[in-house]
């Protein structure tokens, strides 16, 4: 009587784990638009083609983990949530400080970012030297 009752009851629904390639793309989307960055701009950062951040935005793709993507993705976000601990998660600062001229860069962190020979590792070893001062 009870054990039919019991096992109805006990049946849990198992949801699957989001993919790691899944969450990551969609913290990198997420961080692109808070930082202001265009799809031409992000796939720039990321070093892929800017149709392949089309189809991340679609949901048709996902960053592969095995391709240089994924670690330049990994620094994009780093310099997001490294900004946000500097200044306390105002955003709008946050994008001032990577939108304008930097003394120390001798440009804007975006553009730093934007330019080959590891622009986004560049932005992330500053920032996190930078924190270390506080």
């Amino acid at each position: 009587m009870f054990g039919s009752y019991i096992e109805d009851k006990m049946t849990a629904v198992v949801k699957q784990a989001p993919e790691a390639a899944a969450v990551l793309t969609n913290a990198l989307l997420r961080v692109a638009t808070r930082l202001g960055l265009n799809n031409a701009q992000l796939a720039a950062a990321i070093r892929v083609d800017p149709s392949r951040v089309s189809r991340m935005n679609s949901g048709e793709a996902l960053l592969r983990a095995n391709a240089g993507e994924w670690d330049a993705a990994t620094a994009v976000i780093r310099i997001y949530r490294s900004l946000g601990g500097l200044l306390d998660g105002n955003e709008a600062l946050m994008l001032k400080w990577f939108s304008s001229h930097n003394t120390d860069f001798g440009k804007a962190p975006r553009d730093v970012m934007l330019e080959g020979g590891g622009g986004p590792y560049r932005v992330v070893e500053y920032l996190d030297s930078f924190r270390g001062r506080f």
